[in-house]
């Protein structure tokens, strides 16, 4: 009894690790699948015996082996419709947004200037980890990782680092990212292609929240950062190297964001990149182009002096060409990883029936929810839709209004956020005193005639 009870335990077991670790059989373990037999001796009164005496155990463990055979069949079947439609097939992986993101960073990345802070420190920690155990980039090179002594001093070493001409990558969260802000005005002013891997989290104010807000990022959507956001581990994965490629060849450094622990720390099954691969994403003759415009003593250049009022905004309105580009660029390399990948990302992508006429416009992990929403309206006849946002900043209203179907009659903007001094959250930004007076004179009929007060 004692040894049935072990074989049959521990068959449960090795099923349960095959589904979590490969989704597929082993070929080993193929053979036994379709009729799950194993020799008497080894299930202690062969398989009639066991599923006699744990009838509950038995049944979860064929309910799990066929999972296993369909899992493999699909897998097979996807890797056959793959190779027809020359998309490139990609390992899978178990891990979450935080490894998702170092993965690729990683990949792009010659130095790291690091401090943790919950709920980003986990991309740092496997980029050290990494570069500890020798894991090359697509530069052939490991990782030099320095931690600092807060994140001030973290995004002032990428700074020195991208301005020098080393490939920049930082990880941080809530008020990580607003001791942050003072270097990137210089980082973006400069047109310097840093990258910071943000895990959204609340800024704290009348207490401690670790949890996933946007409030840090918004605080930061005036530094010039270009924002690219993600709603899932897979997207986390698929578009981070959207951020890197697309800020080396438009000149901008990219805030590169999803939210904190909903994403951060949800552990997926995800198709991963090879750094092959991304190695071909990315343009070589940009990143040239940007180590021949850094600080270096054989070709020296100015950067950084001190304007008056008349120059100064002149140069920084020069600027603008590049914002202007950035949405273009961005498109772009989401074109070039949809090609390789099969995906259909836009810097805004709609999801739900095509004639609705209410439509949900969100950012970050809520949409998944939304989808799944979407699904059980729309089997009852519900005509609704929701607009994922991906590239926040610079925002393309273009893109924008073209991802909503003509048929819209209704529009809500979900924000993750509490701004103070608005009523209605960070799309309103008038007064909260102004749109209160404006709504008493709607109610009381005292409002202007054909106007909106």
């Amino acid at each position: 009894m004692y040894s049935a009870h072990v074989c049959v335990f521990r068959l449960y077991i090795n099923t349960v690790l095959q589904i979590i670790t490969t989704g597929c059989p082993t070929d080993d373990g193929a053979r036994d699948l379709r009729g799950i037999r194993k020799p008497d001796h080894v299930l202690g009164g062969g398989e009639t015996a066991v599923s006699q005496r744990f009838p509950r155990w038995y049944q979860q463990i064929r309910n799990m082996r066929l999972l296993l055979i369909h899992s493999h069949m699909n897998n097979a079947v996807t890797a056959s419709k793959l190779q027809e439609d020359n998309v490139m097939a990609r390992k899978f992986l178990t891990m979450d947004g935080n490894e998702a993101a170092a993965h690729a960073a990683y990949a792009y990345t010659e130095v790291a200037t690091i401090y943790p802070i919950t709920p980003s420190s986990v991309m740092p920690e496997h980029v050290d980890e990494w570069a500890t155990a020798g894991r090359k980039n697509i530069f052939g090179q490991k990782v030099q990782v320095t931690e600092m002594q807060s994140e001030a001093g973290a995004a002032g070493a990428v700074h020195g680092s991208i301005a020098a001409g080393a490939m920049t990558s930082t990880f941080t969260a809530s008020q990580g990212l607003l001791l942050m802000i003072p270097n990137l005005y210089k980082i973006a002013g400069e047109g310097l292609p840093a990258v910071c891997n943000v895990a959204a989290r609340a800024v704290c104010s009348h207490a401690l929240n670790i949890f996933g807000d946007h409030s840090d990022v918004y605080a930061a959507r005036q530094s010039g950062c270009a924002m690219l956001c993600e709603s899932s581990v897979q997207e986390v994965m698929d578009l981070t190297p959207v951020a890197y490629c697309a800020a080396v060849k438009g000149k901008l450094p990219f805030i590169n964001f999803f939210d904190g622990f909903r994403t951060s720390h949800e552990i997926q099954k995800i198709q991963i990149w090879d750094y092959e691969d991304l190695n071909d994403l990315i343009d070589h003759e940009a990143i040239a182009e940007f180590r021949r415009n850094c600080l270096n003593p054989t070709h020296p250049r100015q950067m950084g002096s001190a304007q008056n009022p008349d120059i100064f905004f002149q140069t920084r309105e020069a600027c603008n060409p590049y914002y202007d580009a950035m949405p273009a660029i961005v498109q772009e390399y989401m074109d070039k990883v949809n090609a390789k990948i099969g995906t259909d990302y836009k810097l805004f992508n709609y999801y739900g029936a095509p004639d609705a006429e209410k439509v949900i416009i969100a950012m970050g992990s809520v949409n998944e929810t939304i989808e799944e929403t979407i699904d059980y309206l729309a089997a009852k006849g519900e005509k609704v839709g929701v607009i994922k946002v991906r590239l926040y900043r610079p925002f393309c209203t273009e893109a924008f209004l073209a991802a909503i179907p003509d048929s819209v009659k209704q529009i809500s903007v979900l924000d993750r956020t509490e701004i103070c001094f608005t009523l209605s959250g960070i799309a309103d930004l008038r007064p909260r005193q102004d749109q209160r007076a404006r709504l008493h004179r709607r109610a009381s009929g005292t409002g202007c005639q054909g106007c909106s007060c």
